[in-house]
Order: structure tokens, then sequence, then C-alpha cells
């Protein structure tokens, strides 16, 4: 009988207010929602997680293995192309090791950015 009259009453105080009642599976609806962020939070945190992984594997393991077959790799096209590329794998291997560095600086810095955005949502 309680529980009646307060229902009564806050149904009068919602009809009096501009605001609309609540449909019949707005708690539902709500909780819905609120379970889909979250598995999407867990979601973005796992990948997040596997592609810092990643990067340290592919930061550590593809200078290695590049320099550890340096030593099979022929740069004697190189010397084909004009005798003003005397010298040129000194020129080559640097080369390729700065601009993998660079791709590396730079998945980095879009990690921790989108790593520090996630983490303030």
């Amino acid at each position: 009988m309680e529980t009646n009259k307060i229902e009564n009453n806050f149904k009068k105080l919602i009809g009096k207010s501009l605001l609309e009642p609540p449909g019949r599976n707005f708690e539902d609806n709500v909780m819905g929602k609120v379970v889909f962020i979250h598995a999407l939070k867990q979601k973005r945190n796992k990948n997040l997680k596997l592609s810092w992984i990643f990067l340290i594997i592919s930061a550590s393991l593809v200078p290695a293995c590049y320099l550890t077959f340096l030593r099979y790799i022929d740069f004697e096209f190189l010397n084909r192309l004009g005798k003003n590329l005397y010298n040129s794998e000194n020129i080559v291997s640097p080369a390729i090791l700065l601009i993998f560095a660079i791709i590396i600086l730079l998945q980095i810095d879009n990690l921790l950015r989108l790593t520090f955005r996630t983490s303030n949502i």
C-alpha cells in the first residue's frame, strides 16, 4: 500500500514536470549500454597491451636480424650504378636503420598518446 502511494506520488511529480517519464525498459537499456561500454574498454585495453608487446618485439628483433644478415647481403649492385657510389654499403645500412628507427619512434609516440588518452576516459 505504501509503495503504491509512493509510486503514484512519483508519477504525479514526473507528470507535473516537463520531463517525459522513462519507458518500461529504461533501466535495462541503461544497464545494457554500461555493460557494452565496459566490454569495449576491456577489449581496447587488451589490444593496447598487445600493440605494446609487438612494438617491443619488432623494435628488438628487426635490427638484430638485419645486423645479423648484413654480412650476407651483397651490395655489389650499388657499385654497378656508378663510380660515385664508392663504398655505398656504408651509406645504405645506416640509412635503413635510421628509417626503421624513425618508424619505431613514430609508433611509440602514437601508442603513448593513445595510452594516455584511453587512461583518461
